[in-house]
């Protein structure tokens, strides 16, 4: 009997773990200083990662963030976690004193699976997605920057993005075997966006316009570090 492989469509089979935290600036009151989470969101299938920006990593912060992944992934059929010490924490705010594992259960129609405690590297998709993410961080961020909430979200799309331009294999692309092989790589961004051109152009901004400064500085700062990255 012939196995049978069946088709798994980006994030249908994901893993996630938090990290952080990490400090901002405030929107309004720039002299405010805020703590976010980062949670990492890894598809098993392609080994894409989607990077959101949370304002806590109580059960009720991770709820909205999962929601808003939910709307725009679609819902997961799978979920792997470990219990780290924020996940743990987190299952002491909805309703009353509430299990995570309760808490999963009933806030989720995926198949949540919890590796062993001790076990991270069960989860060795997500622990490495992490290190590359806090890593990219490091190279994007000089000492002592600070962003914005709005910035830190531009600059984890761009490092998520970044990360998901790494090859996964080759493709040949000669029409015949009669021609050279042209040899392209394949990216999980190829397989998020379905089409083969996925370089963005580089942006430019007038630094001494007071509407595109702040982007221009960090196209400047950032852009550069995370390509050469």
């Amino acid at each position: 009997k012939e196995e049978q492989l069946t088709v798994s469509p980006p994030w249908s089979h994901i893993s996630l773990d938090f990290a952080g935290p990490y400090i901002v600036k405030g929107e309004v009151n720039k002299r405010a200083r805020l703590k976010i989470w980062i949670l990492i969101y890894c598809c098993r299938a392609t080994r894409a990662v989607c990077l959101l920006a949370c304002p806590g990593y109580a059960t009720a912060d991770f709820l909205i963030k999962h929601s808003e992944f939910v709307y725009r992934k679609g819902q997961p059929i799978s979920i792997v976690s470990d219990k780290g010490s924020q996940l743990t924490a987190a299952g002491k705010v909805v309703k009353g004193k509430m299990d995570w594992d309760q808490v999963a259960a009933k806030n989720s129609k995926s198949e949540w699976t919890f590796v062993p405690a001790g076990a991270q590297h069960r989860n060795g998709i997500s622990e490495a997605s992490v290190k590359v993410m806090k890593k990219s961080l490091d190279l994007a961020l000089t000492p002592g920057t600070v962003l914005t909430y709005a910035e830190m979200i531009t600059l984890l799309a761009k490092i998520a993005y970044s990360i998901n331009s790494r090859p996964l294999i080759l493709q040949t692309t000669s029409p015949n075997s009669q021609q050279e092989d042209n040899m392209m790589p394949i990216t999980p961004n190829h397989l998020l966006l379905a089409r083969g051109t996925i370089e963005v152009p580089l942006m430019e901004f007038d630094q001494d316009s007071k509407f595109s400064a702040r982007a221009a500085r960090m196209e400047r700062k950032v852009g550069p570090r995370l390509r050469g990255h």
